[in-house]
């Protein structure tokens, strides 16, 4: 008897199905008001869309300023960090990071679409492209051994010669 009450009961979430000669009737969705803003959902989606965010000049004093702030909120590595920090260009709506060594490539490559949203929030702007290429030229100017260490700071700064010859420094020791 059980049985037969079980199947004269209709199912919560089985849809309804007319009978024949009744009529089908559309159900109408009400607009729900958004707790948010106060209006209903679809008419807050229109106002986002049309509101007027500020929004950043693609420059690259801006662009060092979000990149800072993306190095900031995500663990990127002290690598990447700095290839991102010291060595990124911009030209119109294309970023580009040079690279000094083959190493950095994986580095960049794993932060790269986290790092291309990340700009193209914040620009808004999802026209915004990003290449990295490796500058041999510039990884063999890295001096190596203490003395081309000594012999590029001594281009930067002359004075580090007249204190080596002062107080009889070696830099090779």
């Amino acid at each position: 008897m059980a049985a037969k009450a079980r199947q004269n009961k209709p199912l919560k979430s089985a849809p309804s199905i007319p009978k024949p000669g009744e009529s089908v009737q559309k159900k109408t969705e009400e607009k729900k008001p958004n707790p948010i803003v106060g209006t209903s959902s679809e008419e807050s989606s229109e106002e986002m869309s049309t509101s007027t965010v500020q929004k950043l000049d693609l420059n690259a004093e801006e662009l060092k300023k979000v990149v800072n702030q993306f190095v900031e909120q995500n663990k990127v590595g002290p690598l990447v960090e700095n290839s991102l920090k010291n060595s990124i260009h911009l030209e119109e709506q294309m970023i580009t990071v040079e690279l000094s060594n083959p190493v950095e490539v994986d580095g960049i490559e794993k932060i790269k679409a986290d790092f291309l949203n990340f700009i193209r929030a914040k620009f808004q702007n999802q026209e915004i492209q990003l290449q990295h290429h490796v500058n041999i030229e510039k990884a063999a100017e890295r001096p190596y051994t203490p003395k081309e260490k000594f012999d590029a700071m001594m281009k930067e700064n002359p004075l580090l010669g007249k204190l080596r010859d002062t107080f009889g420094l070696d830099p090779d020791y």
